[in-house]
């Protein structure tokens, strides 16, 4: 089958055929493994209602058919989209319920997937605590059952969880040891990834080079692979590090990229990052007081609190456009971000980039 090759428009093909076939001859499971197959594409394509809808079209077959192995995949399929779009709480419960299944099935690598997303979910959420724990206990049972696969997932989202507190030696080992797993099993999805946190720990250390050639790795998977959070998510790295790098036609390419592909998908949290990345190019202390206020609103409503680790970045970033406006101009240019409907804040940065510094 097509799903799970680079070809993404000819897996939806191949998946479409599929279901007018089960359709047509009444099986409803066909009918529902062929919507899960579906949704999952168009998650990857960053259609998050649609992804959601063909989802919950098959979760409801599988309830129908009292399947309890689709019902938990469905579910930790519809929390994994949830969390895409910047929904943490009802992702949470999503992928609650579908771990409770997969616990009363025995099912150890579910439980282990169910883990993961729900530590993914944590530490998007500053839960670092909560998601370090679910992390590893993800990593223990993987091991204990050698499933060295969901293994090297566990290992890259822990690792994430350390570079968001600045744990970046950390980091990179659990990165490491997830890319070396990747490598074991051809795995281009947990390479990419890895890959891009190694690109993050040389950015945050000041290797542009490396931090260059892992980020642009990474990116040529992502695009082949047509999956478009982790696409903007390299870009708005890359536009980090031409940022730091002091080329700023670079930066604001990449980061107008990543910031054009999330208000497509709608990934709130990914919108503030954009918004934030840009106001830190912005030649104008209001636009950047705006951006960052409009930004703090959207991280304040999904319970997405700005990382430890690039908290010294945005307190400085802040403290210069209070410095530059005054306490008075800063407090409205702010509050005017902050008041701003997410389409109106998006708008206004993509202008920002087009008017330059």
């Amino acid at each position: 089958m097509a799903l799970g090759q680079d070809d993404n428009e000819q897996a939806a093909t191949t998946w479409q055929a599929g279901l007018e076939h089960f359709r047509r001859s009444g099986d409803r499971w066909g009918i529902a493994v062929s919507l899960n197959a579906q949704g999952y594409i168009a998650r990857l394509q960053g259609h998050y209602p649609a992804a959601a809808k063909l989802t919950q079209e098959g979760l409801k077959l599988f309830r129908d058919l009292g399947d309890k192995a689709g019902i938990a995949v469905s579910l930790s399929r519809l929390g994994n989209v949830a969390f895409r779009r910047g929904d943490y709480m009802e992702a949470t419960a999503l992928l609650e319920e579908s771990l409770t299944l997969q616990r009363e099935r025995g099912d150890q690598q579910g439980i282990v997937s169910s883990l993961s997303l729900l530590g993914l979910v944590a530490c998007y959420q500053g839960q670092y605590d909560r998601a370090a724990a679910q992390l590893e206990q993800a990593r223990s049972l993987a091991r204990e059952s050698n499933d060295r696969y969901n293994l090297g997932y566990a290992l890259a989202y822990l690792a994430l969880v350390e570079y968001l507190q600045a744990h970046v030696d950390r980091a990179e080992t659990l990165w490491q040891e997830s890319l070396a797993l990747a490598h074991e099993f051809e795995d281009k999805d947990s390479q990419s990834y890895a890959l891009y946190g190694l690109g993050l720990v040389a950015l945050h250390r000041g290797d542009y080079a490396a931090a260059a050639r892992q980020l642009s790795d990474s990116l040529s998977h992502y695009r082949a692979a047509g999956d478009r959070r982790y696409i903007a998510l390299v870009y708005h790295s890359l536009g980090r590090l031409a940022r730091t790098q002091g080329d700023t036609a670079a930066a604001r390419t990449h980061l107008r990229d990543g910031l054009k592909i999330r208000k497509k998908t709608g990934a709130k949290r990914g919108l503030a990052e954009s918004l934030e990345g840009i106001a830190c190019i912005s030649g104008q202390a209001d636009t950047a007081a705006r951006l960052l206020g409009a930004a703090s609103a959207v991280r304040e409503a999904i319970g997405a609190p700005v990382p430890p680790v690039e908290r010294a970045e945005y307190d400085q970033r802040l403290d210069a456009a209070r410095a530059a406006l005054g306490d008075a101009a800063f407090e409205a240019a702010w509050n005017e971000g902050r008041a701003m409907t997410l389409e109106k804040s998006v708008s206004f940065a993509l202008e920002s980039l087009d008017v330059g510094p």
